[in-house]
């Protein structure tokens, strides 16, 4: 999903199942699962990133790539890959690298990230703790800048990258899951589109079942 916006309209992206498979091919253009995508015309819109659930399997993939600032909130973002393509071409969960200034770590709060027989990646600048710099993995993120989320298997019900039929795939998740009840409370932000642009939005996952005030990480409400 590369999405391109201008202006001082709201941008939501709420609810969705976002994936890509991969760049196999050494020469392709490395991508994103989801971009935030800047045209060189200012003001760049207020954006949010809530409940998705964003799988990459393959190499040459990013999570996320901000070209403008959004708040990233109960986001899965992960990331799969066979071992013989985990080196150079196996992205980071979460680019920053083209943004004119650091972003700040409470923005992106309460997501679970996941990079299949490795660390989680950050690239770019980040300020957080009264610090700003570069952030190495999942210590870093935690220990230094005060990042939140979790780092673990979300351990979707169907196994990616062993599923034939790719479009199969959702991000249902498995009762063990550590995503489930692990978000936090998004009726607030809910309430401010309401109130602010007349925007309506359920409190439910996109399985239609309603969420409470731990909700499941990701796109998918557990039951």
């Amino acid at each position: 999903m590369i999405l391109g916006s201008e202006g001082t309209n709201p941008v939501i992206i709420y609810n969705n199942f976002i994936y890509m498979g991969g760049v196999w091919l050494p020469t392709g253009n490395m991508s994103a699962v989801l971009c935030t995508r800047w045209y060189d015309n200012n003001p760049m819109p207020p954006t949010w990133i809530i409940n998705n659930t964003i799988v990459a399997n393959g190499p040459r993939c990013r999570g996320i790539w901000q070209q403008y600032t959004a708040t990233c909130i109960n986001n899965i973002i992960a990331m799969y890959c066979p071992p013989a393509y985990r080196d150079l071409t196996f992205m980071s969960n979460f680019d920053v690298w083209d943004l004119p200034s650091a972003i700040i770590v409470d923005s992106i709060r309460s997501n679970l990230f996941w990079k299949d027989g490795l660390d989680i990646g950050f690239t770019g600048q980040y300020t957080g703790n009264g610090l700003t710099g570069g952030i190495s993995g999942w210590l870093d993120w935690v220990s230094i800048y005060g990042g939140t989320g979790v780092n673990a298997d979300p351990k979707l019900l169907i196994n990616v990258g062993y599923e034939s039929d790719q479009g199969a795939l959702n991000g249902e998740l498995r009762p063990n899951s550590p995503a489930i009840n692990n978000g936090e409370d998004i009726e607030p932000y809910l309430d401010y589109f309401y109130k602010t642009w007349g925007i309506v939005l359920p409190n439910e996952g996109i399985n239609g079942i309603s969420r409470d005030k731990t909700p499941t990480i990701g796109a998918y409400e557990y039951e």
